[in-house]
């Protein structure tokens, strides 16, 4: 559903795993499935991970999360903002209140989007109105008050070069280089700024504070919690079980992603990890969060962070409203919905914190869920955690991994494949549809009919059209329902099967057996024949691939076939040199041959 090659999904419920799996593949290439051990990128969910190595260190006292960061670094330059001396401490670094850039340098453009963004999140939610009704058209004013209309002209967030650095930054200090003397977008503390920068600078205070490298801070971590496949993206080593990464290129194309490196933002989205690795996490925090609750401690083990600095990592900080959804505010390294119920015996709103991320062929999410009241009668030694913890990576960038198609979800139980339309938003695509493949108790092999569907289908003057179609909308302008392609596909490749099976059982029945089936006076007649049906076949062949190309405007799918289609042309065509030498038989000896 979520348009990726491959993902990894695991669950935990009170602290014990009860799912984990892996769908698709992990590498396109060599066919390798997904499993629970896949290793992959986890991106921005990073910054939980530097948050609790922060709590712990001020926690032992080498860390004050409310002096400047030039304490601890003082090569990082003091900041003015309107001409003014500034001070960012790490409690801003950790909640996106320190006013540095994030992959954005345009200071303008990033304050007019976080004006357009306010707007939005005080915007009225309005009824969709049918743009067939509407006297204005395409213009929905409607969505505009809402925020929806696409603003095509804005950079996606793939598109800013500093995401495919391919530069190695010997440590987290000289990476501030990126960005250490840029100017603050906003002033410290005023203002919500996402910055995976911030985080980089959080990485080079925690590392003066803990007086050790920062990665051989956060590796000792995660031994401390069992997350043992939780290691730097770094290219060198052999990590086993590392997967593939990919992303969809501008013509609608799995493609392998660019090599990267990402030593300029360990504590931002550096690290790679597992599923499982990611609930244990989860847990472990979530236990240090509730073990203050037990009024009974009697048989608990401490937890790895004591419950009121795990507390202070998920309470919500002012002015860090989140501009991707009204719920969440913004913590240290976490977002988090509060517990809300507007009207009695109506739908409630549970707290819970998660994090997701986005990353260069990768996306991901981690989702904590506490129980809404500790049960404090389980057995003679208390239950913890009690609640649930989900995660969800995948090997594609720009995936949704926490609202998969919300407009259009698959019925429940569904065994067979579903078309699912997306809106994308791409610059210079949109609008356009993502045609995917939605699969349910399919084996590996079903990704492939997957991967086969997951084409851009644009075209910008027919955006009403396309919403909430569940049609593969062809070029020729005829809808066309996916049973009805696939069976009229099939019926083209087994013409062509038949076609070939046909010829190569008449011909063997007459060159081995002599059934006279087939009358030939000379070798040039046998040849012309051969020639013509091999033309036959030639053409069944081509008619099917123009049907695909053009019926369907998958345009890409002829480069997908021309290697099979040069080959069968080559075959074909040597089809009536070798008929006529076995026609014909052996030269005798001493016989001339006959050149043309």
């Amino acid at each position: 559903e979520v348009g990726a090659p491959g993902v990894v999904v695991g669950v935990s419920v009170d602290g014990s795993l009860v799912w984990s799996e892996g769908f698709g593949y992990a590498d396109l290439e060599n066919r390798v499935p997904c499993t629970p051990e896949t290793v992959m990128r986890i991106a921005s969910i990073s910054k939980p991970l530097t948050a609790a190595a922060a709590a712990r260190l001020c926690e032992d006292g080498k860390l004050d999360l409310d002096v400047p960061v030039q304490k601890y670094v003082p090569e990082f330059p003091q900041k003015q903002f309107e001409g003014k001396d500034v001070l960012i401490t790490p409690r801003m670094l950790l909640s996106h209140l320190s006013g540095i850039r994030h992959y954005e340098k345009d200071a303008n453009k990033v304050r007019e989007d976080k004006e357009r963004e306010k707007r939005v999140l005080k915007a009225p939610v309005l009824p969709k109105e049918d743009p067939k009704n509407s006297p204005l058209g395409k213009d929905k004013p409607g969505e505009e008050q809402n925020g929806k209309k696409k603003d095509t002209q804005k950079k996606k967030e793939f598109e800013h070069e500093e995401y495919y650095l391919k530069k190695k930054f010997e440590n987290v200090t000289q990476a501030l280089d990126l960005f250490k003397d840029d100017p603050l977008i906003f002033r410290p503390g005023s203002t919500f700024l996402y910055s995976t920068h911030a985080f980089t600078l959080l990485s080079a205070v925690l590392e003066r504070a803990a007086e050790r490298r920062f990665l051989d801070l956060m590796t000792s971590m995660f031994n401390e919690l069992g997350m043992l496949n939780t290691v730097p993206d770094e290219n060198d080593p052999l990590i086993y079980h590392r997967s593939r990464f990919y992303h969809i290129n501008k013509r609608g194309r799995v493609v392998n992603c660019p090599y990267v490196d990402n030593s300029y933002k360990w504590a931002g989205g550096g690290f790679l990890s597992t599923a499982g690795d990611l609930l244990l996490f989860g847990d472990a925090l979530l236990y240090s969060y509730q073990v203050a609750q037990f009024k009974d401690l009697q048989g608990l083990l401490p937890g790895f962070l004591k419950p009121q600095t795990a507390k202070d990592l998920w309470t919500p900080v002012d002015r860090t409203e989140a501009s991707w959804d009204k719920d969440k505010l913004y913590a240290q390294g976490w977002q988090v919905v509060e517990k809300l119920q507007k009207y009695g015996q109506c739908r409630k709103r549970r707290h819970y914190v998660s994090h997701s991320g986005g990353a260069v062929g990768a996306s991901s999410i981690l989702l904590v869920l506490p129980s809404e009241e500790i049960d404090q009668r389980r057995g003679l030694v208390p239950i913890l955690p009690q609640g649930v913890v989900v995660s969800i990576i995948a090997n594609m960038q720009s995936r949704d991994l926490d609202m998969s198609n919300p407009q259009a979800p698959p019925q429940a139980g569904a065994s067979e494949l579903e078309v699912i339309s997306q809106q994308v938003d791409e610059e210079g695509q949109c609008p356009v549809q993502l045609v995917n493949f939605a699969y349910r108790d399919l084996p590996l092999a079903g990704l492939d009919v997957s991967l086969a569907g997951s084409q851009l289908i644009s075209n910008p003057d027919e955006e009403d059209n396309r919403e909430g179609s569940n049609w593969l909308k062809p070029c020729c302008g005829q809808r066309a329902a996916l049973w009805q392609v696939c069976l009229l596909s099939a019926g083209f490749n087994c013409l062509l099967v038949t076609c070939v099976l046909l010829v190569g059982l008449l011909l063997t029945l007459e060159l081995l057996i002599d059934t006279k089936l087939l009358q030939f006076s000379n070798a040039l007649q046998f040849a012309s024949a051969i020639h013509w049906i091999s033309l036959t076949v030639l053409s069944v062949f081509f008619a099917e691939t123009v049907f695909r190309i053009v019926v369907l405007g998958i345009w890409d799918y002829i480069e997908n076939k021309v290697e099979v289609f040069d080959g069968a042309v080559i075959v074909l065509s040597l089809a009536p040199m070798v008929a006529s030498t076995v026609a014909n038989g052996p030269a005798a000896p001493g016989t001339p041959s006959v050149s043309s």
